[in-house]
C-alpha cells in the first residue's frame, strides 16, 4: 500500500508545476506531460488494464481513491481522454441510468510511458 503513497507524493511536485506550466508568466517549457492526480489514475487504470482488460468504477469511487474532488476526477479523466492514453466507455443500466464507466489504457506504448514520467 505505501507504494500507491510513494506513487502519489512523488508525483505532488508535478501538479505545482503544472500549474505553473499553464500560468500566462510560466518560464521555459512545460516540465510534466500529466499532473499528479492524473498519473495516479493513470497508473491506476494501467494496472487494471494490464490485470482485467480495464477497470468499471465511478468517479466519486476514483475521488474517494485518490482524496481528490469529483470534479478533478472529471478534468483529470477529460484531459487523459483528450492525450489518447485511455479510453471512457459509459455503461447504462436496463432502465437507462447511468452506471460506472469501464476505463482502460489505449495501448502498451502508453502505460511504458506511465513509468517514464516520474
Amino acid at each position: 500500500m505505501s507504494g500507491a503513497n510513494d506513487s502519489f507524493e512523488q508525483a505532488e511536485g508535478a501538479t505545482e508545476t503544472a500549474q505553473a506550466a499553464s500560468s500566462p508568466h510560466r518560464r521555459g517549457p512545460k516540465k510534466h506531460r500529466f499532473t499528479k492526480t492524473q498519473m495516479v489514475l493513470l497508473r491506476y487504470i494501467a494496472g487494471e488494464t494490464l490485470l482485467h482488460g480495464g477497470v468499471e468504477c465511478s468517479k466519486r469511487q476514483l475521488a474517494e481513491m485518490t482524496g481528490r474532488n469529483v470534479k478533478t476526477i472529471d478534468r483529470c479523466l477529460l484531459g487523459l481522454r483528450r492525450e489518447g492514453v485511455i479510453e471512457a466507455q459509459p455503461r447504462y443500466g436496463e432502465n437507462g441510468t447511468q452506471l460506472a464507466s469501464w476505463y482502460r489504457t489505449v495501448s502498451s506504448v502508453d502505460q511504458g510511458a506511465v513509468t517514464r514520467e516520474e
